[in-house]
């Protein structure tokens, strides 16, 4: 007995999410090229003392800041490869909300001052939160960081 089995299968899911990650890789190669840039170009400039006095505490805090926001997107894409193969996992805890709000304006100290902004917020009488501290950090770090770039 001879017969044919033919089998169909739409590709254009898979084609779709392949055309996506590698739009992704470009994106994200271009975005880590500017941070990177700045990082060893000031460095250079320190090291090789081409930079006046007054101004090595500047260039210090923008290669810090430009670490920090190398650091935040790496842990997006690390989050965002989690999340697409389902091992993304909360971890709810208890957390002191002001704590964590200190804890962030703290790490954008400089960046504020350097911008001549002023992060505020009023709490009323929440205190403590229950949910995922680092994902709740990464999302009120993206608000202050994309608001403080449309300064």
């Amino acid at each position: 007995m001879t017969g044919i089995v033919n089998l169909i299968r739409d590709v254009s899911r898979e084609k779709e999410l392949d055309r996506m990650k590698t739009e992704l890789v470009r994106s994200v190669s271009h975005e880590f090229r500017t941070p990177l840039s700045a990082i060893v170009g000031m460095t250079e400039m320190l090291l090789q003392g081409e930079v006046e006095e007054g101004k090595v505490d500047k260039y210090l805090s923008v290669i810090r800041n430009e670490g920090l926001r190398l650091t935040k997107m790496v842990s997006e894409l690390l989050s965002l490869a989690r999340i697409e193969s389902g091992k993304e996992v909360l971890h709810f805890v208890r957390i002191d909300v002001e704590a964590l709000l200190k804890d962030i304006i703290d790490t954008f100290s400089t960046l504020v001052e350097g911008k001549g902004a002023t992060i505020r917020y009023v709490l009323h009488d929440i205190r403590y939160i229950t949910g995922d501290e680092e994902s709740l950090k990464q999302v009120l770090m993206n608000l202050i960081d994309n608001s403080l770039n449309i300064l």
